[in-house]
């Protein structure tokens, strides 16, 4: 890595991720006997397909611009965890491979996708050589000066870049015009109640396009002067530590809103990610946390997972 390693509560910060040097990293045979998560009993709901392809391919772009490793050795490096998890995965689940829209072939490649970024981020250049094109051509690549030098920082800065694109994606509403339920604009943050409804619409639009079976959000309830304490001073960790860019400034009253997602089409890798040290696929805190960067409101988030559940709780501070 380049420059320190940040400490792993740090790290966790505003968008709760581990510590990107907390393991080793593993070869591709030991990754075969990993501990893994039971498979996903509960029926699931399909996504809308244009829905998956935009979180698979903004992840995919968002790496490939943060120019810290080869994309042809990543791409490689990406089919050959799969092949090896596959195998195992087609035992445990009745899935056919390809089809995005399919939660159980989504909740696999999704999970692959990360563990790769994960895997190529613990060792992040910050000049290489890139194979392009049909026919090999070299190229040099060198990373910007916009983009952090110190390999912890990449994984927060994936999820801020990654969250910008595929809110302002749903914004344009790129599902074309049948898609009826498009996602709140920003709202004025100091106002708890439209940012509490915008989330909650948010998470709406969400269920729609598939993102789990079913999803439970609740109001939002005031939260007392302790956890307001441990939260402002979570994100004060992350700002001096971590953040790619400084927060908005807190309004000094709390207020948590839980979303329960039940069966989300990343609950299986969700789990699978945890137990491997990976960087986790929780593309729905990605979004929101952009929502709320427009809104000017600073915000924490927690996560649990249960066998069929996936559990936000977020903090607006």
């Amino acid at each position: 890595g380049c420059g320190p390693v940040v400490p792993p509560d740090a790290i966790q910060g505003i968008f709760a991720l581990p510590a990107l040097f907390g393991q080793k990293p593993r070869d591709r045979g030991s990754t075969v006997l990993e501990r893994r998560p039971t498979p996903v009993k509960l029926p699931r709901t399909f996504l809308f397909r244009p829905f998956a392809v935009l979180l698979m391919r903004t992840c995919y772009n968002t790496a490939d611009e943060l120019d810290y490793t080869p994309m042809d050795k990543f791409q490689k490096d990406q089919f050959l965890l799969r092949q090896d998890q596959w195998e195992i995965y087609i035992t445990e689940n009745d899935v056919k491979q390809g089809d995005l829209s399919d939660p159980k072939y989504f909740d696999f490649i999704s999970a692959i996708q990360f563990a790769s970024i994960t895997q190529s981020m613990r060792e992040g250049k910050l000049i290489f050589e890139e194979l392009t094109g049909a026919e090999g051509t070299k190229t040099v690549v060198q990373r910007g000066p916009g983009i952090p030098q110190d390999n912890a920082l990449l994984p927060p800065t994936l999820f801020a870049t990654a969250g910008q694109t595929m809110y302002s994606a749903l914004l344009a509403n790129f599902t074309g015009p049948e898609f009826l339920n498009p996602p709140p604009a920003p709202c004025d943050g100091k106002d708890t109640a439209s940012v509490v409804k915008g989330v909650r619409d948010l998470y709406v639009t969400l269920d729609d396009l598939g993102y789990a079976l079913s999803i439970d959000i609740g109001e939002g309830t005031p939260m007392e002067g302790s956890e307001y304490q441990k939260q402002q001073a979570r994100l004060t960790r992350w700002v001096s530590n971590v953040s790619p860019s400084s927060p908005p400034p807190t309004v000094g009253t709390g207020t948590r809103l839980t979303v329960s997602m039940k069966a989300p089409c990343t609950l299986w890798g969700r789990q699978w990610l945890s137990l491997q040290g990976y960087i986790p696929n929780d593309h729905d805190v990605m979004i929101t946390m952009e929502y709320l960067r427009r809104c000017g409101r600073a915000a924490t988030v927690t996560s649990r997972v249960t066998e069929n559940s996936i559990v936000r709780d977020y903090y607006f501070l």
